[in-house]
């Protein structure tokens, strides 16, 4: 291989590296951030699910976020979410509301995101 063929393929290289470098970070934060959203969703569910069997004589409130705390835990995840809990004689909402935490901080994305499940409150 000539000496000029050799300095093409380094020119080419470092004007690539940039580029392939972004795509790969961008694509590790929007997965991580995709993670967390997955996960709130999931303590959010187990959260509605928990308080909609919970028996009449127990709050559902405390129930939904015990078990939507407990549902959380179970990810070795970076940062702790807030979990709120609403109830009307027959539905519960449990909201998870966590700080963005990006994994490398390439790409800019929400400073916070909520994710809200709702369940029927079953018979009492």
């Amino acid at each position: 291989m000539s000496r000029r063929r050799r300095g093409a393929q380094a020119v080419e290289f470092a004007l690539i590296l940039p580029v392939m470098l972004a795509l790969m970070t961008s694509m590790m934060d929007f997965s991580w951030l995709l993670l967390h959203r997955h996960v709130a969703g999931e303590a959010a569910t187990a959260g509605a699910r928990a308080a909609s069997l919970s028996s009449g004589d127990v709050d559902p409130a405390a129930v939904a976020v015990q078990a939507a705390d407990a549902r959380w835990s179970e990810f070795p995840l970076w940062g702790q979410p807030v979990f709120e809990v609403r109830t009307t004689a027959d539905v519960v909402a449990v909201a998870v509301t966590l700080q963005s935490v990006a994994l490398i901080g390439f790409v800019p994305g929400p400073d916070e995101f909520t994710v809200v499940r709702t369940r029927a409150l079953a018979d009492r």
